[in-house]
């Protein structure tokens, strides 16, 4: 009777159980809302919100705004990126813009091509959505959601293709987000998104191997060519490696030849897709891109190496930022940890050997792309980078990262000494380059002495780890100690950056752009017409897109060399990608349209008409006294002309005046007009050069060690019109040009020059308006040569 009642017992009992969990599942289920994701998901914000912590933080050492006045504006960020957000948001927001076409730069063209190149990254819309005063702060915030998300893509890779713990696994999510690319390549935010969507691009090439799986390999390597074509180009050629790297090293699952087959022939379809779905974007790319871009260099493919293979090694420290210029190094630096735990990772008995050898060959071929320069130069598209080299990097990163994670993982089947063994070849390391190495950027105290204080803090905590292996306390701590080194290092990279190629004042970009685009619209207003305008002052090369003018400056890598070479050769300011309102005639204006100009210096042909003028700051500031000039012999943007403007051909650079005579005569159906008469000149009068024959048609003037260099010309003005200069060369090389009218007492030459500024390289290079004479003065024209130069 007893026994019956035990078993009664334990059958009422078991019900009860079921019940409780399947209460406590639907309760699960009901909550809902953001603290219960929060609570599901707390490791994925987590991985998300220290990188960002940690560089916010950075920056405000770096007294960013509100704790300072520098912004995150340098480089193209500077010169670029602002200025086609502030298009782009005019685009979508403004009745009259357009995202397929624009008119503020180099005459206007199509402006699918800039978006596709530098904004078609999904974070874009944070800047189209904020307020436009809040530009700076936009970038900001995309700059951190990058960031971030970098570190959620590795900590959602490392824990789904290795299966590691989550406190683990954002120890090394904010490695590679921190890593040195991810905070140098901030100055250019199109790349980051290589590095973003890299981990899910490679867990979907894993998943894709083993389990068939496509849509997670075909949306994110179809977002990553979306957002942009050009990183998408090297991740896609390094997603090959790794599917590669995956089938035969990496992956658990064995198959038969027939399997293999198919698996090539499912990878080889799925990335076909992903590219057909990012067509919307690189079609426009490809067609804006044969208009220049694709000619802008000829690449010397000479098989030869880029740098001295032992210098690779310093640029795996932190603190070793050298410079974005072409002769910079490789951006390699993935944490002190990963330096250890890479050669533990070889050391490791649990991790097969496959897998080692696989990891390896993916190391050392990345290493061979950035050492050989013409793998390197194919890895960028066939195309030399023009500064910021080694585009790539980051994929070095993340191959070694993701080692230093798997090590991190089997911890235990190594030994303590091995650790320590691995130590003290590093800080021997270290102090072979502190003492013999001739590296700029590489600082005993805080480079070397701060590694080797990392160096025994990390040792000591994996020692820990290895012997607790369930307790999260040292992974915490490592975590910590991460996340200084990574502040530390942010920082001094702000700092090092600063000193190469500084970054801009907030104030600086508001001061300058927001008085002259209130000045814009409030012209736009009062003449609805459809024309163009300038400004003859400039903050930089895009301002027209940050001040809604209808303009000509312009710098871009998605350029139209055809309009470019129509630009300089009218006597404009140009060069194989940027064009400059400088160099302006009244008759070349008029034909091209510019109805307005803006001017602060009086460098507006006497012939315009004073509008009104303007003092009004930003915000309380002042800038500039700004006067706005009417041109009244202005034509249309669009108007008739005789057929015989098509038989101007293509204009030279070097005869900018031949070229509005020629361009101006087509247009009213003559055959030849002299709008603009050339001064005869004598030989020049030369004072300490030499001369030696450079070209057929040019002569090449050095100067002598001692002595004022100059080549100086007495011209006559025939009448009261404005005389311009521009002389041709095909060898530019900086000179001062002065301007006298003034003979000296002796009354044998001219005396008290007055500057006319610097001519010949750069955006100097244009037509010069030298001033308006009596008729018959005689005037000088003194060139100052610095080195040697052509005339």
């Amino acid at each position: 009777m007893e026994e019956k009642i035990v078993q009664v017992g334990e059958v009422s009992a078991l019900p009860e159980k079921k019940t409780e969990k399947k209460k406590r599942m639907r309760a699960e289920r009901k909550e809902t809302g953001f603290l219960a994701f929060l609570r599901r998901n707390k490791f994925l914000f987590i991985a998300f919100i220290i990188p960002v912590a940690v560089v916010y933080g950075a920056y405000i050492l770096f007294e960013i705004f509100p704790f300072g006045d520098s912004s995150v504006l340098v480089l193209d960020l500077n010169a670029q990126y602002v200025y086609f957000f502030e298009g782009l948001r005019d685009a979508i927001w403004d009745k009259t813009g357009s995202v397929f076409y624009n008119w503020s730069g180099s005459l206007s063209g199509g402006y699918i091509g800039i978006i596709a190149y530098y904004l078609a990254s999904p974070f874009t819309l944070i800047a189209v959505l904020l307020p436009r005063t809040m530009i700076l702060g936009s970038l900001l915030i995309i700059q951190l959601a990058k960031i971030g998300t970098c570190g959620l893509t590795f900590y959602y890779f490392i824990t789904k293709s290795k299966g590691m713990r989550d406190i683990h696994a954002v120890i090394f999510s904010t490695v590679y987000a921190l890593s040195s690319y991810m905070v140098v390549q901030l100055i250019d935010l199109m790349w980051l998104d290589g590095p973003a969507f890299l981990p899910l691009i490679l867990l979907g090439v894993e998943r894709l191997v083993d389990g068939k799986k496509k849509l997670g390999y075909i949306i994110p390597l179809g977002i990553m060519f979306l957002a942009h074509f050009y990183i998408g180009y090297m991740v896609g050629i390094f997603t090959v490696i790794y599917f590669l790297y995956y089938m035969f090293f990496a992956s658990d699952v064995r198959r038969n030849s027939w399997e293999t087959v198919k698996t090539f022939v499912r990878f080889g379809l799925c990335s076909a897709v992903s590219l057909l779905c990012a067509c919307a974007i690189l079609i426009p790319i490809y067609n804006a891109l044969k208009l220049g871009k694709f000619d802008f260099s000829e690449p010397d493919l000479t098989f030869r190496s880029q740098f001295f293979a032992f210098d690779f090694f310093h640029k795996l420290l932190p603190a070793s930022y050298d410079t974005v210029h072409n002769e910079g190094m490789p951006m390699v630096y993935s944490g002190v940890l990963t330096l250890i735990l890479v050669p533990v990772y070889f050391m490791n008995r649990k991790i097969e050997s496959r897998k080692k050898i696989g990891n390896l060959i993916l190391m050392t071929l990345l290493f061979l792309f950035m050492y050989i320069k013409p793998v390197d130069i194919v890895m960028h598209g066939f195309q030399q980078p023009n500064w910021i080299p080694f585009r790539y990097s980051f994929l070095f990163s993340f191959v070694v990262i993701a080692m230093a994670a798997h090590a991190f993982i089997h911890l235990e089947s190594v030994s303590k000494k091995s650790i320590c063994g691995t130590v003290g070849v590093i800080v021997a390391y270290l102090f072979i380059v502190d003492r013999f190495g001739e590296y700029e950027n590489v600082d005993t105290m805080g480079t070397v002495w701060f590694t080797v204080v990392c160096l025994a803090a990390f040792a000591i905590m994996l020692g820990a780890a290895k012997d607790s292996k369930k307790s999260s306390l040292p992974a915490a701590l490592i975590l910590i100690v991460v996340m200084a080194e990574m502040l530390i290092n942010s920082y001094q990279t702000f700092l090092d950056i600063h000193d190469d190629v500084v970054y801009t004042k907030r104030s600086n970009y508001y001061e300058n752009i927001n008085p002259v685009r209130e000045m814009s619209e409030k012209i736009i207003e009062g003449d609805p017409s459809l024309f163009r305008a300038e400004k003859t002052f400039n903050r930089s090369s895009n301002d027209p897109l940050g001040v809604k003018l209808r303009g000509m400056t312009h710098s871009t890598s998605v350029m139209n060399t055809k309009t470019l070479d129509f630009v300089g050769g009218l006597g404009y300011s140009y060069s194989s990608f940027y064009t400059k309102y400088r160099g302006a005639t009244p008759l070349a204006d008029s034909l091209l349209g510019f109805k307005y100009v803006l001017d602060r210096e009086g460098n507006v042909p006497r012939l315009y008409e004073k509008q009104w003028e303007s003092d009004e700051g930003w915000n309380g500031t002042h800038t500039k006294l700004t006067t706005v000039y009417k041109n009244p012999d202005a034509l249309s943007v669009g108007y008739m002309a005789s057929d015989k403007i098509l038989s101007a051909g293509k204009l030279g650079k070097l005869m900018p005046f031949d070229n509005q005579n020629k361009v101006m005569a087509g247009v009213v159906g003559k055959d030849v007009e002299q709008y603009f008469k050339s001064i005869p000149v004598g030989n020049p009068t030369l004072g300490s050069v030499t001369t030696e024959p450079y070209t057929n048609l040019d002569t090449k003037y050095i100067a002598k060690e001692t002595g004022d260099p100059t080549v100086e010309y007495h011209i006559t003005a025939p009448n009261d019109s404005p005389v311009y200069l521009f002389i041709p060369t095909s060898y530019e090389h900086k000179v001062n040009l002065w301007v006298s009218t003034e003979k000296n007492s002796a009354g044998t030459g001219f005396a008290n020059f007055s500057s006319a500024g610097q001519y010949f390289e750069g955006e100097n290079f244009s037509i010069r308006e030298l001033g308006h004479f009596e008729p018959n003065t005689e005037f000088a024209l003194r060139i100052t040569v610095f080195d040697e130069y052509s005339i």
